[in-house]
């Protein structure tokens, strides 16, 4: 039973003393108190700043802009300025022609993109073996994110409800392919955008309360990274401006040059730390962060020691940049900003001219050690980058980033594989060991460590929910309102094989919460496994009404009321998912079964040949049973 619980789970499964104009803030303090955890550090740090305090209101970039043209000016063609769009701003950008690779298959499909002026629409087809299409999904797109340096993928907005599509435009390869992440799980047009995917490509959104990828329309505020998000809110500081008061000291906006190097670096650390673990700290919200205050305040990210070295992911840059010699030797005085502009990027002709003035900046004194013939060999253009931070293959398809562990030598090749988290060995990025005596880093890294289990197959869940299992208990006891607690709790349960105090805790989280959709979906995962079909249909059916547009919610509930024997109503339940997912093999699987079950043969005929026209790996085995349900109805 063990085993089978947890098999069903994972299916779902950061004293003020500052000089006249740098601010030096206190160092961080460990939280280690239980209720520390309850204390907002917007209003509670120690700091001269005046914007960190969650009342601060945004003014929006254009107010930012009125006085600050140049810096708005150059940040609209940054990187970061163009981080997400709506798709009419972009629609001209891409090339829609059959040299692209539009369409393109994969995975057995074909997929293609269509636009008209500046609406843009994504297609899946696929085609039986004489060319007639049996599965077509169209969508319309309505945002794109990514600034187009490496990549564009885009989003679907149902009713504030977000979705990635599988399509995505390769710029530097200018090409359609399969998005990154979507080869070794075809999740369709269903690849929920959750909030901390959207933390760190729009500027701000409200995420929905109990919902896993629903806003508050509208869903953003400001598109694109803003220059609040580095600065903080701006409201104190256009009241000051606009009273035209004389001001030595500016403490109404955030200058990140100014800050303390932790501090500092934590403006950048908000979006490029990725690390192996990230998890928001109890009581705090995605947007929560305000710049000029430390980062595990509010999100806790767990890197694996000695891993910091190797690898090229996107959001890796701050831990490679951490492994270099360049940072260890600075003590403290390098940052993202000693190469990065972030208000103006380089053009492409010009960088390695500007990127080596920043190299030579610190290096002025010892010139390289390479003959100038061999330097112009591998880079004609005298590029430090060329030896010193190579452009690598990434784990994300048709991109190469940037080697931001600087090595002396090039490095011929680089391990790109992101391996199974282990709980060995992790530590919180910014110093602290995992003691089993902060109640507050357990509690983060505990749930961490369970939201990495729920999405991921690696052998080590035994051994992770075993080992979470205590601490999760104690942080529930201690806050029985710690929802995000309560649902890695009953996870660590199922996993543990106790689906009875499993189902227990799921229930006593819905009484804070009774639409909370996480906890909705867990129910009914451990209710089925518990042979509770009643019990799961019921919940199913609420986790729909939080979100109708998600296909496995609405298959659970069309395959609930076929072992309740209405087939009737699941035959309905699946020709409602199929009219939004044609291609849904399993729903037509059981639309098969209903209408065998209704006697109604040459419709569920029909309706196999679909399923087999849909390439299912087990076609033959999947023929053979339909063939003697046919013949046992005769």
């Amino acid at each position: 039973m063990k085993v089978i619980i947890g098999v069903v789970l994972l299916v779902v499964l950061g004293a003020a003393a500052f000089a006249v104009y740098h601010w030096r803030i206190r160092p961080i303090t460990p939280i280690t108190d239980a209720a520390a955890g309850d204390q907002d550090p917007r209003l509670t740090y120690e700091t001269p700043l005046l914007n960190v305090r969650p009342d601060i209101q945004y003014v929006g970039d254009e107010v930012c802009a009125s006085c600050h043209t140049d810096k708005a000016e150059t940040y609209r063609r940054h990187p970061m300025g163009r981080s997400l769009v709506p798709i009419a701003q972009v629609a001209a950008n891409q090339q829609y022609d059959r040299k692209s690779g539009n369409p393109f298959d994969a995975l057995g499909f074909q997929l293609r993109i269509k636009r008209h002026a500046d609406q843009v629409v994504h297609e899946e087809l696929k085609r039986d073996a004489a060319g007639k299409v049996v599965s077509q999904i169209t969508t319309p797109i309505q945002f794109a994110i990514g600034s187009g340096t490496h990549a564009y993928s885009y989003l679907i907005q149902h009713d504030g409800i977000l979705y990635q599509s599988p399509i995505t435009w390769f710029t530097q390869k200018k090409t359609w392919d399969l998005s990154p992440g979507f080869a070794g799980h075809y999740y369709r047009f269903e690849r929920p955008i959750m909030p901390g995917c959207l933390f760190c490509h729009c500027n701000h959104a409200t995420p929905a309360r109990d919902s896993l990828n629903g806003y508050q329309q509208p869903i953003f505020q400001g598109y694109s990274i803003g220059c609040e998000r580095c600065h903080g809110p701006g409201q104190l500081h256009v009241q000051l401006r606009e009273r035209n008061e004389p001001v030595d000291h500016d403490h109404t906006i955030v200058h990140p040059g100014r800050l303390a190097a932790g501090l500092r670096d934590a403006v950048c650390e908000q979006c490029h730390l990725g690390g192996k673990l990230r998890v928001l700290g109890r009581q705090r919200a995605a947007f929560d962060y305000r710049p000029g205050l430390p980062l595990d305040l509010f999100w806790r990210v767990f890197v694996t020691g000695g891993e910091t070295a190797t690898g090229m992911r996107v959001a890796g840059h701050v831990e490679q940049m951490h492994a270099s010699r360049c940072f260890q030797k600075s003590a403290g005085a390098m940052t993202c900003t000693t190469c990065h502009d972030p208000h103006q990027l380089p053009a492409a002709a010009e960088q390695h001219v500007y990127y080596r003035a920043r190299c030579l900046k610190c290096h002025d004194t010892r010139p390289c050690t390479e003959t100038p013939a061999a330097r112009k060999k591998t880079s004609p253009a005298d590029n430090c980058q060329a030896c010193h931070m190579p452009q690598a293959s990434s784990d994300i398809t048709h991109v190469a980033l940037t080697d931001h562990r600087i090595p002396r030598k090039a490095s011929p090749s680089m391990e790109t594989r992101n391996p199974p988290v282990s709980q060995s060995g992790l530590v919180e990025f910014h110093g602290q060991k995992l003691d089993k005596a902060d109640a507050e880093l357990m509690r983060d890294f505990c749930v961490a460590l369970m939201e990495n289990t729920r999405v991921s197959a690696d052998s080590n869940r035994a051994e992770a929910s075993q080992q979470a299992l205590p601490f999760l208990e104690q942080a529930v006891e201690r806050h029985p309102d710690d929802l995000p607690a309560r649902d890695a709790l009953a996870l660590a349960l199922g996993f543990q094989g106790f689906a009875q105090k499993a189902l227990a805790t799921s229930k006593a989280t819905l009484e804070f919460a009774p639409k909370r959709e996480v906890t909705l979906s867990d129910a009914a995962m451990i209710c089925q496994a518990l042979g509770k079909n009643d019990e799961a249909l019921d919940y199913w059916q609420r986790a729909a009404a939080v979100n109708p547009w998600s296909s496995r919610y609405r298959f659970e509930v069309a395959k609930q009321l076929a072992m309740k024997g209405d087939w009737e109503r699941a035959a309905a339940a699946c020709q409602r998912l199929l009219r939004d997912n044609s291609a849904h093999v399993e729903g037509r699987l059981l639309l098969v079964e209903c209408l065998l079950q209704r006697d109604r043969k040459d419709e569920a005929k029909a309706e196999f040949q679909i399923v087999l026209a849909l390439g299912p790996a087990n076609a033959e085995d999947l023929r053979r049973r339909f063939e003697e349900q046919i013949k046992d109805r005769r």
